[in-house]
């Protein structure tokens, strides 16, 4: 069994930002999710500009995130 120092649940748009940060702060974190990506969402299909504008200055990319794929 593998350890994290960290263990983010939910890698909706907080979850994935959180795990996104910490793990850029060195921590050892694992961002885990139930759902397979890309999955349809009817919630999620709109974005504000303003988080638009924030995603691209995070320089996002979930392969930067995600050591591994893990489905519950």
């Amino acid at each position: 069994m593998e350890k994290y120092e960290i263990a983010v649940v939910g890698a909706g748009r907080s979850g994935s930002t959180a795990a996104y940060f910490l793990a850029q702060k060195n921590f050892d974190t694992v961002l885990l999710e139930k759902n397979v990506f890309p999955r349809d969402k009817p919630c999620g299909g709109g974005l504000t500009t303003k988080t638009i504008d924030f995603l691209k200055n995070l320089d996002f990319t979930m392969r930067a995130i995600l050591r591994k794929r893990l489905t519950l």
